[in-house]
């Protein structure tokens, strides 16, 4: 815990905690090239279900762990 505290300090580090009560320091970036048609499917999504376009996506990233069964 100490050591997330001291992390959290750092200039450009953002930290949170998850839904799962789990504390995660995010200090990685992701750039995606979509079409004009997904940034389409993407945005009426984000619209319909009230979340940010990074939520989605970090929603469907920690989806692959049970599919993945990682």
């Amino acid at each position: 815990m100490l050591r997330f505290l001291e992390l959290c300090r750092e200039p450009g580090t953002i930290a949170s905690v998850g839904l799962d009560g789990f504390m995660a320091v995010k200090d990685k970036h992701l750039s995606v090239r979509l079409t004009e048609y997904e940034n389409q499917l993407l945005e009426h999504y984000c619209r319909a279900a009230n979340q940010s376009k990074t939520d989605v996506i970090r929603a469907y990233i920690r989806s692959l762990d049970k599919k993945a069964n990682v």
